[in-house]
C-alpha cells in the first residue's frame, strides 16, 4: 500500500518528568491536554501541512504532536499508521482518542443477531435460502473492502523491532 502520511504513535509512562523530557527532545510540537477526536484531528492536519511524517507522543492525558524526529527513548508501546488519504488521518485520530466502544459492541452484536436470525429463517423456509446466500456473499465482500475503505494501515511497533523498510 502506498501511503501519503506516516504517523508514529508512542505511549510513555504517565508522570511529569516524562512530559518535560518529551518537551525537551521534540521540536515544533503541539501540546494537547486530554484532547477529544476533533482537536487531535485538527492538530494532525496542522502538522500534516508541514510534514508528511508525524510523531504522536502520549504520556497519560498529555499528547505531543510533532513532525517526525528522533523518537525519544523510554516508550512503553508504539504503533505505526500508514495513511493513504487525508480522511485516514481523521480515522487515526478517532482511534487514538478513543471511541465509544460500547456502541460499537452493541452494533456488532445487533448485526450478528440479525445474521443468525436470517440464517435460521433461511434454514426453516427454503424460499429464503437464495436470499440468505446473497446476504452472506454481500457481507463477505463488504468485510474484505472494509480495510481498504478505512484509509490507513496499522502496524504494531515493538521496542526490539528492526527498523521499517520505509524509514
Amino acid at each position: 500500500m502506498r501511503y501519503r502520511y506516516r504517523v508514529l504513535y508512542y505511549t510513555y509512562l504517565s508522570n511529569p518528568e516524562t512530559v518535560s523530557r518529551l518537551k525537551e527532545s521534540l521540536r515544533g510540537y503541539t501540546l494537547l491536554l486530554n484532547p477529544d477526536r476533533a482537536s487531535l484531528r485538527d492538530a494532525l492536519l496542522m502538522t500534516a501541512m508541514t510534514s508528511d511524517e508525524m510523531i504522536i507522543a502520549r504520556s497519560g492525558d498529555t499528547f505531543l504532536i510533532a513532525p517526525l524526529q528522533d523518537v525519544p527513548p523510554g516508550w512503553t508501546s508504539g504503533e505505526e499508521f500508514l495513511v493513504s488519504r487525508e480522511r485516514g488521518l481523521e480515522k487515526v485520530a478517532e482511534e487514538i482518542a478513543g471511541r465509544e466502544k460500547g456502541r460499537m459492541a452493541l452494533k456488532g452484536a445487533l448485526i450478528v443477531g440479525l445474521i443468525l436470525l436470517l440464517s435460521y429463517f433461511g434454514y426453516r423456509y427454503h424460499a429464503l435460502e437464495a436470499l440468505n446466500n446473497l446476504l452472506l456473499l454481500i457481507g463477505l465482500v463488504l468485510s474484505l473492502l472494509g480495510g481498504l475503505l478505512r484509509g490507513y494501515k496499522r502496524i504494531r511497533v515493538r521496542a526490539s523491532a528492526p527498523r521499517h523498510r520505509s524509514e
